[in-house]
């Protein structure tokens, strides 16, 4: 029963002596703060220092209270959640704040232990009372950092949509030729971009990967829906060989992107998306991870209902639609006749084949089409090009769907 009676008066002597050098302590921790976690208030708003202050107070004080009363825990303090907000508001990753947390832990738990250290009791007493302030303390910043990260995740994640709508906002006021400074959109307007779309599994990894191959500033919201995300590049740099290397970005598994051509201006602001778009729709009904618009400018003319588009493609190639070994080799037959210029001998050799086995699959091809192969070509071209598009896929693409 003593035992405890000489903790509790040891107890509400810690409690009278945080009290007394409040200030003093508070002055410490600021600069211990400001020495070992720099970063917490360079370039940060004002007020952030002042709202730091204020809760180091009011914690230190709460702190005596609670010791002084037994050892009960508070929660944490309005003004501490407070900070912690405004460190969301002015962009303080939570690792930064919880790293500001931990000095303070580190220098207070220094400070009672030197202090205690001069107290004229038994070793035991003193020993007995460092362990369990070192518990209360330790109890204490465990379960606000608890709280506290939970109060900064939820003001971020906040002032996230909230930017995310004013930049969406913007967006599409340039969308809809609406004049928008280029200091509130973040982005120069005036110089080249490229446009891209980006859906699946990780879209913002697939954004990343495009900003890191083409440099520059990136303008990125997610679509109106959210079912994307719209991008745009700063493609100063940029040339027309480069844009092309961008078939071999690669993008995170399960994701896709739709990439327009370069463009300069407002203008082509509106156009790289527009064709980004097109690119999109196309792509929707594959399982291609990076669609290039000038690759499929034709499909898209002629996928704005992907049904009618298979049943063009199915029409056109009759029997040559199967999905055995003979109607592929003749698919292929027809491809490598139409990319040397309807010539036998030159697309036998692409196809590494006899020249007769070539003439033998044309006519094969022109018997089981009812017709020449010239008199259709173009019909029998577009064809190919949809059947390429969509064989994988099978009726995974439906009619209408859209990035927003």
């Amino acid at each position: 029963m003593c035992r405890m009676s000489h903790l509790r008066d040891d107890l509400r002597s810690v409690a009278t002596w945080l009290d007394a050098q409040r200030d003093e302590i508070v002055d410490d921790a600021m600069n211990r703060l400001i020495e070992r976690v720099p970063e917490y208030f360079d370039d940060a708003d004002p007020s952030l220092a002042a709202q730091a202050r204020d809760a180091t107070s009011v914690v230190l004080r709460d702190l005596a209270a609670g010791i002084g009363d037994g050892l009960t825990l508070p929660d944490p303090t309005a003004s501490s959640v407070e900070e912690a907000k405004i460190a969301a508001r002015t962009g303080v990753p939570w690792v930064v704040f919880q790293r500001g947390c931990n000095v303070l832990l580190s220098r207070w738990w220094e400070l009672l232990y030197t202090e205690i250290g001069t107290w004229d009791l038994p070793a035991e007493r003193r020993q007995r009372l460092v362990l369990v302030v070192s518990r209360y303390l330790f109890d204490y910043f465990d379960h606000a950092a608890t709280e506290l990260e939970r109060v900064h995740a939820a003001e971020r994640d906040r002032v996230m949509r909230i930017r995310d709508l004013r930049r969406v906002t913007l967006i599409r006021q340039m969308l809809d030729d609406i004049p928008v400074d280029e200091e509130d959109l973040g982005y120069p307007v005036a110089g080249t971009h490229v446009g891209a779309i980006a859906w699946g599994r990780d879209p913002d990894g697939a954004i990343g990967a495009m900003t890191a191959r083409i440099g520059g500033a990136t303008l990125a919201a997610p679509a109106p829906t959210g079912a994307s995300i719209w991008s745009w590049h700063s493609a100063q740099g940029l040339d027309e060989t480069a844009h092309s290397a961008l078939r071999g970005l690669a993008v995170p598994a399960g994701t896709q992107v739709a990439i327009g051509d370069l463009a300069t201006g407002v203008t082509g602001f509106r156009q790289t998306h527009r064709e980004a778009m097109l690119a999109f729709r196309v792509a929707m009904g594959t399982d291609r991870a990076v669609t290039l618009y000038r690759d499929v400018q034709l499909e898209a003319l002629v996928t704005n209902d992907i049904r009618l588009a298979k049943e063009f493609s199915a029409r056109q190639l009759g029997q040559l639609n199967g999905a055995d070994e003979r109607s592929r080799a003749l698919r292929e037959t027809l491809r490598a006749y139409f990319a040397t210029g309807h010539n036998g001998a030159a697309a036998a050799a692409a196809l590494g084949v006899h020249e007769r086995t070539v003439s033998y699959r044309l006519a094969t091809i022109e018997k089981q089409i009812g017709c020449s192969i010239l008199s259709r070509k173009d019909e029998l071209a577009l064809a190919l090009r949809l059947h390429d598009l969509y064989a994988r896929n099978g009726t995974a693409a439906v009619n209408g769907l859209s990035p927003h």
